[in-house]
């Protein structure tokens, strides 16, 4: 499965995000910042004020570093992916 995103900057670019299937410990796996931006294709900025928003779930604090449940994340993208498609017709 594949989400499109279309990132605001200097210059407007789609990004496609491929979701994996469900995986047992998507439950337990954590993810990190680097891995979230990878993920979304958005920058700090970006992520930071979507999880101040309520549009992203805010992370978790793992040993001083900002962690997210990877089934958390999916779950937000799959929600975000039908806004942006709305957005863009």
């Amino acid at each position: 499965m594949g989400l499109s995103f279309l990132i605001f900057g200097n210059e407007y670019r789609r990004v496609t995000v491929a979701i994996p299937e469900k995986d047992p410990l998507d439950e337990v796996r954590l993810i990190s910042t680097r891995q979230v931006r990878k993920l979304t294709g958005w920058s700090d900025p970006t992520l930071w004020r979507r999880c101040h928003d309520g549009s992203f779930p805010p992370p978790r604090k793992d040993g001083g570093r900002n962690v997210w449940f990877a089934s958390e994340v999916y779950e937000a993208l799959k929600k975000l992916a039908p806004k942006q498609a709305a957005s863009n017709a």
